[in-house]
């Protein structure tokens, strides 16, 4: 007998969305890379970074980056089955700053939405024509289109703030094409 149906029993059919938020953390990541998989996504970013690097040149990156047809639809499907596989409603969409993007966010540890604890799970973008690498049978896109991209990133003065973060994955991403940490 689980500790929920114990716990159900002695309060009636309560339920308890904080047993449920705690214990389906690991579910969040499996769902969102099935769904990736299922509809033809595309993986950039920092993720996409880890994918190609080796364990040492590896850095923490909590969302994903995905190309993908339809965003905000896209977004809202997932949405919905992260909620169901989780068992509450932990989930919610709002539009990025950038036009055309959609985030899905989770509402933190005081279950509540809009509040400092909300972080984003994944932000869904408009798909578009890039050169890709299958990696585990999810799409990633190619080292040579992320250095081209940071390259970019780091000579736009609106993308002052990201700098540091930008060069180090170019770094990174020149380290692994010479075959340093293979």
């Amino acid at each position: 007998m689980s500790i929920k149906s114990i716990l159900t029993k002695i309060k009636g059919s309560y339920t308890f969305p904080r047993f449920n938020y705690d214990t389906s953390v690991g579910i969040r990541d499996r769902t969102i890379r099935e769904f990736i998989k299922n509809n033809n996504g595309i993986i950039f970013g920092g993720k996409a970074i880890n994918a190609h690097a080796p364990l040492l040149l590896k850095r923490q990156s909590e969302d994903y980056d995905v190309l993908i047809n339809n965003p905000k639809l896209s977004a809202e499907k997932l949405e919905k089955l992260l909620d169901i596989a989780r068992r509450g409603d932990f989930h919610y969409t709002t539009p990025a700053e950038h036009r055309g993007t959609t985030k899905i966010r989770d509402v933190g540890a005081d279950l509540k939405r809009g509040t400092k604890d909300d972080f984003t799970l994944a932000d869904f973008t408009k798909k578009r024509k890039v050169k890709t690498t299958k990696i585990q049978g999810l799409n990633f896109i190619s080292l040579p289109e992320l250095e081209k991209k940071r390259l970019e990133m780091i000579k736009d003065p609106k993308k002052r703030f990201r700098r540091g973060k930008d060069i180090y994955d170019l770094e990174t991403i020149r380290l692994i094409k010479r075959g340093l940490f293979s």
